[in-house]
């Protein structure tokens, strides 16, 4: 598909979902386009979507005067609303299956985002989205190579999330046999160790600490992993060094050749989309999209203005379908340093567009009072990528706190670190620090090295759905 032929298809769908479905039955949209005097066929192409504002999560949170405020964006077709918007010849197919039509808007699942930076909020699925979500799925599996007779163990905890739902329908939709064993959790290290060893999976699904620590857990233990090809992490992003890490583990376990694979996803889309098979580690086939399901956009993050292809910018979504929770023209505060390419895909010749990274979380840039002085804006994805990229560490984790716990003075930043063993810790210590200053003119105030264990409860691999990398433990203003 070449990318004027994506967006021919793209306006279709988007002038036909704004007009049957948003615009009548969203009560978002019916307030929007009743303030701004809109008509229904206001928005006919994706170019027509710059006439709507953007939304965010802050659109979303409840507050004192609208405690339910996520319902405004749940689709609640009436049967008043359908007798006003579409025409006697459209509502014939509705009568003739009712109630058919009726479920298939019904609430069936709930997932929430996680609630790191700001109050978490629920997403509703009805059964228009389930069907989109094990689509998805199977083209994801479709994309990572896995059919019958793979076997899968996924160690993704059991959670209303969004990582955890895709992945068990994708193997539904896909007819792949898959172990959810619902990661530390649920049976612990110890357990799913024992799955792998009984299970022999030819490939492992989970959140990347967890399964660093898994396959860690694995060499320890002297269990053979000769049979696991495939490593698909999701949840969180997934830098070069840490596959390199994860190949070295799984070939020290007998594995050969394994394939590493990142996934990109984020609650409000509903949906994960995935990377293809590369030989190097170092290198990403970006991000393999569903244009006929949903529109990502490139903006630039201070005008909102939409870049043109292969630009890096913030990553903006819009769906094409579905039902349920629904938000669009919407701010991820992601960043795509690649931005979106229309170019066939080198390795495996799909020609979907695709999602290039990196990607970074806006919200890991940190405003810092490293001095009396002024306010200091540090990246903390800059030193997440170094740390994560260390060969000389397990295990690390950045806080940020005010000094003697005083909210009126300078903030501090404590690194706390876990050595491989056998390196020279303090050497090891030193080394990162002078790596963070010339990458980001940043040194923490106190490195601390832990042991490893201290450290996999502090970042809780085992008990949080998502490890805490970043703590930030200043007064909430």
């Amino acid at each position: 598909m070449t990318e004027p032929s994506v967006r021919r298809a793209q306006d279709r769908a988007i002038s036909r979902f704004f007009r049957l479905y948003l615009q009548p039955f969203h009560p978002y949209t019916t307030d929007l386009f009743e303030r701004a005097r809109l008509p229904a066929n206001a928005v006919s192409s994706v170019e027509d979507l710059a006439k709507l504002p953007f939304l965010s999560k802050k659109d979303l949170l409840a507050s004192p005067s609208a405690p339910d405020r996520f319902k405004k964006f749940i689709l609640t077709p009436t049967p008043e609303a359908l007798r006003r918007a579409w025409p006697f010849w459209r509502m014939i197919g509705v009568l003739a299956a009712k109630r058919k039509f009726r479920e298939s808007f019904y609430p069936m699942l709930l997932t929430a985002t996680t609630g790191r930076a700001a109050e978490p909020v629920s997403f509703i699925y009805a059964r228009r989205d389930l069907d989109i979500l094990s689509d998805a799925g199977r083209r994801l599996l479709d994309v990572f190579g896995l059919k019958y007779p793979d076997r899968v163990l996924s160690v993704f905890p059991y959670a209303p999330h969004l990582a955890f739902w895709q992945c068990c329908l994708a193997g539904f939709a896909s007819d792949v046999f898959m172990v959810q064993s619902g990661g530390g959790k649920v049976m612990g290290t110890e357990g799913n160790l024992r799955m792998l060893d009984k299970l022999k999976p030819t490939t492992i699904v989970g959140v990347p600490s967890f399964v660093y620590h898994l396959l860690r857990e694995a060499l320890a233990a002297k269990l053979s992993l000769a049979q696991v090809r495939k490593v698909v992490l999701g949840a969180e992003k997934v830098p070069p060094g840490m596959k390199r890490k994860m190949i070295s583990l799984l070939r020290e376990s007998g594995a050969q050749d394994p394939l590493i694979f990142s996934t990109y996803a984020f609650t409000e889309a509903k949906k994960a989309w995935g990377e293809c098979p590369t030989a190097d580690p170092e290198v990403s086939s970006g991000y393999h999209l569903t244009p006929d399901l949903d529109l990502l956009q490139i903006a630039d993050p201070v005008t909102g203005k939409i870049l043109p292809p292969e630009t890096p910018g913030e990553i903006v979504y819009t769906p094409l379908a579905g039902a349920g929770t629904l938000v669009y023209r919407y701010r991820t505060g992601d960043i795509a340093e690649g931005g979106i390419t229309y170019r066939p895909c080198p390795h495996c010749g799909r020609d979907v567009p695709r999602l290039m990274g990196p990607i970074s979380r806006v919200s890991n840039i940190k405003d810092l009072k490293l001095t009396k002085i002024k306010g200091t804006l540090v990246n903390l994805n800059n030193l997440a990528e170094i740390l994560d990229d260390s060969e000389d560490l397990e295990e690390w984790q950045i806080e940020i706190r005010k000094k003697d716990n005083d909210p009126h003075e300078i903030d501090e930043v404590i690194l706390y670190i876990a050595v491989r063993i056998g390196r020279p810790e303090n050497e090891i210590a030193e080394k990162i620090n002078r790596e963070l200053r010339a990458a980001c003119e940043i040194t923490p105030n106190d490195t601390r090295i832990l042991p490893l264990k201290e450290m996999v409860d502090r970042i809780r691999v085992e008990t949080a759905l998502k490890e805490v990398r970043i703590l930030d433990l200043r007064p909430k203003t």
